[in-house]
């Protein structure tokens, strides 16, 4: 779905509120936003939760056609990852790390996740492209922090007399989608959790990765969310699982009936007598996000597959049609030779000579790390670049007009307006339907919190 026309609604709501901040609310407003930045687990860190004064306001129009959009882009990539593991010449197209294929053998489960993320650049008036799909999101206790910092704050009560607006909250549809697929499982009553959080390895000030995690700000609020909601759960590393036929999963003495893991990578060269594998195996433990999940729709290169006519057409053609629409022109980046908008190019060759057009991600990367849009270096880096590309997993991307927005901050003590660039990222629940988004804006074309960009809520103009 493409929006056509701007909606006169959105820049007179947006010109309205800042002029509400020009006023009287400015202070009210800074104090608001900091009284959650200021609480977040590292306050000497330059990366703040938000730096902007505003979240990011749409219109229904905008969150209907995102949505409908997100739908049909995530029906293909469950298409495909269902055809990948019935399909081993298929899976061998993805590049994976044998260990984490050796995890998805171990755990023999079919694909499970609670929620997933759909990152797109979607503007008021233009097309909708999603960049990548993260079947694990943090961030998603912070997005409603920040909902509702802005939503109790003068600002925004002055500014929803004149338009009514509303921000969900994505926490409230966890515990619903947590049933849901407990239920699928064959689970029955309240599940007792394990949390396993980490990639295995020692923070900078030698905690465990666990022990950080418990002391983060949203870390606590799903803790905490997890008690008000009578779920027993004990945060566990994977040496303190052990398996018996007779008494289930147990970690750190306790019993267990699923179990969210927060970064497979902890569990790499685990055997498949693993307790946790023989569990879920055995269908005696459910897995909150299944390997599977993580290993394939979290592969960027899952992107340069669905785009990629060689592979996808057993696709149903309102799927294929819909990843046309959505989905930039992706390969993996690879000396071969492909086709770039029904031309047959030599791939390297095109990525080479056109760098403005082009962005390069790794394929398993996060947070924004080694991502290099060619319009934003010099043509020594981009090579460079391309060289570092061919060692590793890499996928290149067409580059997408991003939206821009400008954004409320302060600045040497005063309000100053700054462009940024700004996504619109809908979650993707256990029932395959979306409900709750949230927003990064940035400076730089990268839009990663990781990379420094804002953590916005989303409000929909009713």
């Amino acid at each position: 779905m493409k929006l056509e026309s701007l909606d006169p609604a959105l820049p007179q709501a947006l010109a309205y509120y800042h002029e509400l901040l020009a006023g009287s609310h400015l202070d009210s407003t800074v104090a608001a936003v900091a009284a959650v930045t200021d609480q977040q687990s590292d306050p000497d860190s330059a990366r703040q939760i938000c730096h902007v004064l505003r979240p990011r306001i749409i219109t229904k129009a905008q969150q209907h056609a995102v949505n409908a959009a997100a739908m049909a882009v995530f029906g293909a990539l469950k298409h495909l990852q269902a055809r990948m593991l019935s399909d081993d010449s298929l899976l061998a197209a993805l590049p994976a790390e044998a260990g984490y294929l050796d995890l998805i053998r171990h755990t023999a489960t079919a694909p499970s996740g609670v929620m997933g993320r759909l990152d797109a650049f979607a503007g008021a008036a233009g097309d909708i492209n999603f960049m990548e799909f993260n079947p694990n999101p943090g961030g998603a206790f912070y997005f409603d922090m920040m909902a509702e910092a802005f939503e109790q704050s003068p600002i925004m009560q002055e500014f929803q007399r004149r338009y009514p607006c509303e921000s969900h909250r994505l926490s409230a549809r966890m515990p619903s989608a947590m049933a849901t697929s407990y239920a699928r499982h064959g689970g029955q009553g309240v599940p007792r959790i394990a949390l396993v959080f980490g990639d295995g390895e020692p923070g900078a000030d030698g905690a465990p990765a666990s022990h950080q995690f418990e002391q983060s700000l949203e870390g606590q609020r799903l803790v905490g969310m997890l008690s008000k909601l009578g779920i027993p759960h004990v945060v566990a590393t994977p040496a303190d699982f052990v398996y018996s036929a007779r008494d289930g999963l147990s970690a750190r003495g306790q019993g267990v009936d699923a179990v969210f893991v927060e970064n497979w990578r902890a569990w790499l060269g685990q055997p498949a007598s693993h307790p946790l594998f023989v569990a879920v195996r055995e269908r005696k433990a459910w897995l909150m996000n299944s390997v599977a999940d993580k290993i394939l729709l979290g592969n960027k290169a899952m992107f340069a597959l669905l785009s990629d006519p060689a592979y996808t057409s057993f696709l149903p053609a309102d799927l294929r049609a819909a990843v046309d629409r959505h989905l930039p022109w992706t390969r993996l980046f690879k000396p071969a030779m492909s086709t770039f908008h029904g031309e047959r190019v030599d791939l390297l060759a095109l990525v080479a000579d056109n760098k403005d057009r082009f962005v390069l991600k790794p394929a398993d990367g996060w947070g924004g790390a080694q991502v290099v849009l060619g319009s934003d270096c010099s043509e020594q880096e981009w090579q460079s670049t391309l060289q570092t590309a061919l060692q590793q997993p890499f996928v290149v991307q067409e580059k997408i007009a991003s939206t821009v927005e400008s954004f409320p901050l302060m600045e040497a003590g005063a309000l100053a307006f700054h462009d940024h660039v700004v996504d619109l990222n809908p979650y993707i629940w256990s029932d395959s339907t979306p409900y709750g988004m949230g927003a990064r804006a940035a400076r730089s074309a990268v839009t990663n919190f990781k990379q420094g960009a804002s953590l916005l809520p989303v409000f929909v103009l009713r």
